[in-house]
């Protein structure tokens, strides 16, 4: 069920002639403005950092292996010209 703004004008009168004017804004405050579909949930967030950090490894991984790759070949060639000099 999605809750419009009306409903929530009608909670909140409701709350203003149980519980006053200032307790009824504090509560109100603290729901959410949006149907409650629409909010992100930790298990997902959580999904999506675990989906995030798997690439971000697997990222890191593959430019070291292309960093040490890069300077094993720079020191065999330093190697090879001090050798045959």
């Amino acid at each position: 069920m999605s809750v419009d703004e009306r409903a929530r004008h009608n909670l909140f009168v409701k709350l203003e002639a149980v519980l006053g004017s200032e307790e009824a804004t504090t509560l109100m405050e603290t729901l959410p403005p949006v149907a409650h579909g629409e909010l992100v949930t930790k298990e997902y967030l959580d999904l999506r950092l675990e989906a995030l950090e798997h690439r971000l490894t697997a990222t890191i991984r593959q430019e070291t292996r292309t960093i040490v790759f890069a300077l094993v070949a720079v020191v065999v060639s330093i190697s090879s010209v001090a050798l045959f000099r």
